[in-house]
């Protein structure tokens, strides 16, 4: 796989709608609190993966090329971004930021598509410059059972994503809006550094 590879961008799926993302392999690229978790709890992406072998490979694919050719990712990335002049952009619908290099590379991806909002959750905290994160990043901390300690992010204020059980209580105190399933319909997500909300989602 060289540095001229195509990535693969998805134009969208069942929850994103229109909205175009760009993910990696799960688990390859999680956090190994995470893989000792949620990768073996019902992972959605893991699950996702299973059942479509396409996508796997193209997660895999993804995950060589930023691994190995991170410069073109991000190039290729740009491109997409410009020529099809993107709203909202949702990066890693699977997959995690697996470097503080490859995390500072999506985030100067960011700054220089200043119109375009992009959303990612992660578990990564160790890979995390907050400084590095622009205005039209929304940054969310995802939080499982085993994280309880937030630190520097508890203080800054990063929106939290919360996994909850039908029937459950929400284990927050800060506003905290319940994933409706479509994000076509709310996109509140692509707005959480704003309104200082985080999001639940039933486990699925």
């Amino acid at each position: 796989m060289d540095k001229d590879t195509p990535i693969t961008i998805s134009r969208g799926n069942i929850k994103l709608g229109n909205i175009p993302s760009f993910s990696l392999l799960p688990g390859a690229t999680c956090s190994a609190r995470a893989r000792k978790t949620c990768f073996l709890d019902g992972c959605y992406a893991v699950n996702y993966c299973k059942f479509r072998p396409s996508v796997a490979a193209a997660y895999a694919k993804n995950t060589a090329m930023a691994k190995t050719h991170l410069s073109s990712v991000v190039d290729q990335l740009s491109k997409f971004l410009g020529r099809s002049s993107v709203e909202l952009f949702r990066v890693h619908v699977g997959g995690d930021f697996f470097s503080p290099g490859y995390f500072n590379a999506i985030m100067s991806l960011a700054r220089k598509h200043r119109k375009t909002t992009f959303l990612a959750y992660t578990k990564q905290f160790d890979n995390i410059n907050l400084l590095e994160v622009p205005k039209n990043f929304n940054l969310v901390l995802s939080v499982w059972d085993d994280v309880k300690e937030l630190g520097p992010f508890a203080r800054a204020g990063i929106p939290k994503a919360y996994v909850i059980n039908p029937g459950d209580k929400i284990p927050t105190l800060e506003p905290t809006i319940v994933c409706p399933g479509d994000c076509t319909v709310c996109k509140a997500c692509f707005s959480l550094k704003a309104t200082r909300a985080s999001v639940a989602f039933h486990k699925h």
